[in-house]
């Protein structure tokens, strides 16, 4: 099934986004069901996953490797993987996989909404931060961790290449 664009009241196409929250600790015993429920997200009209591992302090190769492939699915499926974590250790294993250096990494939830990954500002340059944008969650509790916001606002995290 193809999905149309969608438009707010000033006509920007609005994008839908998917939240999926990590536990505490990811590893062999539990990483299955959470690779599941984060591939299970690149659903048709969801432009955008967010894996949250704001919460999480641990995860292994195995949770690792979920996002890799989840990152792969994003690829496949025209969509966008980000992931959220300020953790040390989760950073760390990350880095010692490689795997941030192909992940879009973010350290909260706000700056996975509204900016680009962080960078090194150049100099003379402030890091873009959208402070005013307003994202409301859903209201329908079925719906919790999807948020939409217009393209334009998207736009604002990855201007188009030019």
């Amino acid at each position: 099934m193809v999905q149309a664009d969608r438009y707010d009241a000033r006509g920007d196409r609005i994008v839908v986004l998917e939240a999926v929250t990590f536990p505490v600790e990811v590893d062999v015993s539990n990483s299955e069901a959470v690779g599941r429920e984060l591939l299970a997200a690149f659903r048709p009209g969801i432009a955008v996953v967010i894996a949250d591992l704001s919460r999480t302090d641990f995860c292994d190769s195995s949770a690792i490797s979920y996002l890799i492939t989840a990152h792969n699915q994003a690829a496949c499926t025209g969509a966008e993987l980000r992931v959220v974590t300020s953790s040390t250790t989760v950073r760390r294993a990350l880095n010692i996989l490689g795997a941030d250096q192909m992940l879009r990494l973010y350290p909260d939830m706000l700056s996975a909404l509204t900016s680009k990954p962080p960078e090194a500002p150049r100099a003379g340059e402030e890091p873009g931060l959208a402070a005013d944008l307003k994202l409301p969650a859903a209201e329908d509790p079925q719906q919790a961790g999807r948020w939409q916001v217009t393209a334009n606002q998207l736009s604002l995290l990855h201007p188009p290449a030019g």
